[in-house]
C-alpha cells in the first residue's frame, strides 16, 4: 500500500513537472509570466549567490528570517488555540459567552488587520508574526472546542463513576478523544499561518521572501528568480508539514489513516 502510495505521488509531481514545461512551452500561457522549469532551474545557482537590491542580504538569510517568522507565529498559534479552544470546549459559560467573537473576528478580511499592525509594531517581523498568528490561531481554537464538543458523554461518565478527579478526565479522557481534531487544527493553522507571513511580507517589508517575490516580480527577466523563492516558500511549508505529521505519528498512533 505504502509503494502505490508514493508511486502515485511521484507521477503526480512528474505531471505537474512536465505540465509546468509544456505549457510555456507551446505558448498556453505568455512565457514571460510563466516561466519555463528549464529558466527556472537555470536561474536558481543566480538566486542563491545574488546579494542585490532584489534579493538584500542574500537568498539563505531571508529564507532563515521567513521560516523564523512562521514558526514563531505557529507556536504562539498553537498554544493560545490551545488554551482559548480548551476554555470554549470545556466550560459551557465560556462558548457561550465567548464563542461568537472568535467566529466575528475569524470573518474579517485580513487586509484590513495589517495595516493596523504594522502601524501599531512597524514593519518588522513583528507583525507579520502577528498576521499570522491571527490567521492561524482560529483554526486552532475551533478544532480544540470541537474535538472537545465530540468526546462520547459515556466515556466521561465511566471515568467519573471510577473515581477520576477533573484533571484526570481531561488528560486521560478529553485529550485523548480531541487529540484528532486538534492535529488537524495544526496542519490548518500551518498553513493560514504561512499564507499570513508572507502576505505581510509583500505588503510591507524590508526582508523576507515575500520581498524578494515581490521585487524579482517587477523585471519581467526576474520572473524565473521569483518562481525559485515560491519554490523556497513551498519548501518551508512542506518541511513543516512533515514534521507535524511526525509529531501526530508518535502522539496519536492509535488514529488510523
Amino acid at each position: 500500500m505504502r509503494a502505490k502510495i508514493l508511486v502515485s505521488r511521484v507521477a503526480i509531481f512528474v505531471a505537474i513537472l512536465a505540465l509546468w514545461e509544456i505549457v510555456p512551452y507551446y505558448r498556453i500561457l505568455n512565457p514571460l509570466f510563466v516561466s519555463p522549469l528549464v529558466k527556472v532551474v537555470e536561474a536558481l545557482p543566480q538566486v542563491v549567490r545574488a546579494n542585490n537590491a532584489q534579493i538584500p542580504g542574500g537568498i539563505l538569510y531571508n529564507f532563515g528570517y521567513t521560516m523564523f517568522e512562521i514558526s514563531v507565529a505557529l507556536a504562539l498559534s498553537i498554544a493560545i488555540g490551545l488554551t482559548i479552544g480548551f476554555l470554549i470546549g470545556y466550560y459551557r459559560i465560556v462558548a457561550d459567552t465567548y464563542e461568537p467573537f472568535v467566529y466575528l473576528l475569524h470573518a474579517l478580511p485580513v487586509i484590513i488587520i495589517y495595516p493596523i499592525l504594522y502601524l501599531t509594531v512597524g514593519v518588522g517581523y513583528e507583525s507579520k508574526i502577528l498576521l499570522g498568528l491571527f490567521l492561524g490561531v482560529f483554526p486552532m481554537i475551533i478544532n480544540t472546542a470541537a474535538g472537545l464538543r465530540q468526546t462520547k458523554e459515556s466515556h466521561v461518565n465511566m471515568a467519573k463513576s471510577l473515581g477520576a478527579n477533573r484533571l484526570q478526565i481531561m488528560t486521560r479522557v478529553l485529550i485523548p478523544s480531541a487529540a484528532p481534531s486538534i492535529m488537524s487544527g495544526v496542519r490548518l493553522s500551518l498553513g493560514s499561518v504561512t499564507v499570513g507571513v508572507i502576505l505581510g511580507e509583500i505588503l510591507v517589508a524590508r526582508r523576507g521572501l515575500g520581498v524578494i517575490v515581490t521585487n524579482t516580480s517587477q523585471y519581467l527577466s526576474q520572473v524565473p528568480e521569483m518562481y525559485d523563492v515560491i519554490i523556497l516558500i513551498v519548501v518551508i511549508a512542506y518541511t513543516l508539514y512533515i514534521l507535524i505529521a511526525q509529531v501526530e505519528k508518535k502522539l496519536i498512533p492509535y488514529e488510523s489513516r
